[in-house]
């Protein structure tokens, strides 16, 4: 990503990337703070990593926030901080899930509660967040919304079933709400 112009997008001056403490959420924080954006870095569990990534970021403003993308009660929470702390959103990046992984073969093994799991880490969260964050995105300038899927949403092979379902549904059924929501305003899936 380093270099790379994203001509299509002005710089937020408020982000907020989910699942930030590592990988492409990492990345992403670390390029928008490079960019002059103020940056929050979400996370769920892993606050140490959380917290190290903000302090290695560029420029000051930046925030380390548990969200648990998959409790309508922290989203609420992280949604109420963020209106407090910053007022409006510029970007909200969806990057955040997890997978437990299981033989596509293996219907045994795939059970319910790893399915729901999987699927609400990767779908209904991040349209949970597309909606708890609507009001401050509304109030940013510019606003965009960007959901991360994977190469399981073309190609149908992933970790499980459920998550090639739950990223093939975030990159189509959320990139359509992304642009319901903001017609008049920039949103990328």
């Amino acid at each position: 990503m380093s270099g790379m112009d994203i001509p299509a997008l002005a710089v937020p001056k408020v982000a907020l990337v989910t699942g930030a403490s590592s990988g492409i959420g990492r990345a992403t924080a670390a390029r928008l703070a490079a960019l002059g954006a103020c940056v929050i870095v979400g996370y769920n569990s892993r606050k140490a990593l959380a917290d190290e990534v903000v302090a290695g970021l560029p420029g000051e403003g930046h925030l380390a926030l548990r969200i648990a993308i998959d409790d309508a009660a922290s989203i609420a929470e992280a949604a109420s901080a963020v209106t407090a702390r910053y007022g409006a959103l510029d970007a909200l990046v969806n990057c955040g899930g997890a997978t437990t992984p299981v033989p596509a073969g293996d219907l045994d093994a795939l059970t319910d509660d790893i399915f729901d799991r999987t699927v609400a880490l990767n779908l209904r969260g991040p349209f949970a967040m597309i909606r708890a964050f609507r009001p401050l995105l509304e109030r940013g300038s510019g606003a965009a919304v960007v959901n991360i899927s994977s190469i399981a949403a073309r190609t149908g092979l992933g970790s499980s079933l459920a998550y090639v379902a739950a990223k093939a549904g975030r990159r189509h059924r959320l990139s359509r709400s992304s642009h319901q929501f903001h017609r008049d305003r920039r949103a990328r899936g």
